[in-house]
């Protein structure tokens, strides 16, 4: 198992004392999240899709602790990323508990959403992570063959399990009478529930059936009833805190809140999409959606895979390419089709130029540029928990985006310069939702 204070002080950051370790990313990040929490910008979290492939376990772990040693405390991992190495990367790293980390379930590669495969994914990422519980448990994308009502329902067990867990740390016979008795009085509220809204819940159930019997013919399961018992169910065990959704339309989340609102099951606090300056799609109808619902809203894609750092040119899917986001990968096809537009090219062409005109010979890259507008001109929100969630495959690239994020806002001409690449590529631009 990797030991994550024996990588302290190779990461390149110098400490006077190698046991000033995680005292000293506590301090830090105390101090750095009053900064944050004081001016109100979007939180920063590190994305892990890199571990196991890009990034070994090593390079992984010098990673993270530059990244926690920046005042950061959220880690972002999934099931799927290079097989599960992330996870168990992650996991080896003996991280403090002062790390919050968030895996998703898929319904990819011969997966689906229903209960027993979200059960199952989420029984093996807890493995992985060496913990009993993670901070955020995503659906990393909709099942639209499987209905997702039974997945947060056992979703929400899991999460619940966790006070039960919390209550056998006293007395046995404490827990049994308390016990005891929560179920007599759930059960009586229960059935008392039923009877007062049974008609109301008939006409509900009606509603929704005959709402999606015309809109999602493409499939015979019509409801998002089995996932979301599933999730209710894991929620009741304890396996994690919050639930979150990633990749989902905008009704199919007002969808989601009503049920388990409706059944009294945990509630999504967090929703993960694609998002950045010339990928706007998100702004029209998912972010009010989401700021009515309460849900916050964490950006992925920040840099559009890496084209917005400037480095590729469009004739270069033309020839051979050294392995990155968008060559030499089985996700490269799927980065390409999404962000690989020649108006994509243009617009960044002329960011480009809006950039030397504004700074001179002391303009900043691209890609501190592409940064900088997601925490200070974007549609997220510091106040309501946003965040921006930071990739990379080196630590230059981590230190280059780390530094970007605490810089300042854009000049004006820069930032139009942004709105006029979106106006060129938003009809073609990739949808939010799959």
């Amino acid at each position: 198992m990797m030991n994550f204070a024996a990588i302290r002080g190779l990461s390149g950051v110098h400490l006077s004392g190698v046991h000033r370790g995680i005292r000293t990313i506590q301090k830090q990040t105390l101090h750095f999240n009053q900064l944050r929490n004081m001016s109100k910008l979007p939180v920063t979290l590190l994305g892990s899709m890199a571990f196991g492939g890009r990034a070994d376990a090593h390079m992984s772990a010098q990673l993270v602790q530059v990244f926690l040693e920046r005042g950061h405390n959220e880690l972002d991992t999934a099931f799927m990323y290079n097989d599960g190495q992330a996870e168990n990367i992650i996991g080896d790293m003996q991280l403090p508990t002062t790390v919050r980390i968030a895996t998703k379930a898929n319904p990819w590669e011969g997966k689906t959403l229903k209960p027993e495969s979200v059960v199952s994914q989420l029984e093996t990422s807890l493995k992985r992570l060496r913990t009993q519980c993670v901070d955020i448990f995503y659906l990393h994308a909709p099942d639209h063959q499987n209905p997702v009502q039974h997945t947060l329902e056992a979703c929400n067990r899991l999460h619940q399990q966790v006070r039960h867990t919390h209550t056998l740390t006293h007395s046995l016979t404490h827990t049994h009478t308390h016990t005891h008795t929560h179920t007599h009085t759930h059960t009586h509220t229960l059935t008392h529930t039923h009877t007062h809204s049974h008609t109301h819940t008939h006409t509900h159930t009606h509603s929704l059936t005959h709402t999606h019997t015309h809109t999602l013919t493409h499939s015979l399961t019509h409801s998002h009833t089995h996932t979301l018992e599933a999730c209710n169910r894991l929620h009741q065990q304890g396996k994690f805190k919050e639930l979150g959704l990633s990749n989902y339309a905008s009704w199919e989340v007002a969808e989601i809140c009503s049920i388990c609102k409706h059944n009294n099951w945990v509630l999504p606090t967090v929703y993960q999409g694609m998002y950045n300056a010339t990928t706007r799609q998100v702004e029209t109808e998912l972010l009010p959606c989401l700021r009515y619902f309460g849900i916050r809203f964490y950006a992925y894609n920040p840099l559009a895979g890496g084209l917005l750092t400037g480095k590729y040119h469009y004739e270069d899917k033309d020839g051979a390419q050294p392995a990155g986001r968008f060559f030499g990968n089985s996700w490269a096809g799927a980065y390409r089709d999404r962000y690989w537009k020649e108006s994509s090219f243009q617009g960044i062409d002329g960011v480009q130029k809006a950039l030397e005109e504004a700074y001179g010979s002391e303009k900043p890259t691209l890609t501190s540029a592409a940064i900088r507008w997601m925490y200070h001109h974007s549609h997220l929100k510091g106040d309501e928990g946003d965040g921006v969630i930071i990739g990379m495959s080196s630590m230059d690239q981590l230190r280059e985006n780390l530094t970007a994020a605490a810089e300042g806002p854009l000049k004006p001409g820069v930032v139009d310069a942004f709105k006029h690449a979106w106006d060129l590529v938003a009809h073609e631009c990739p949808n939010y939702f799959r």
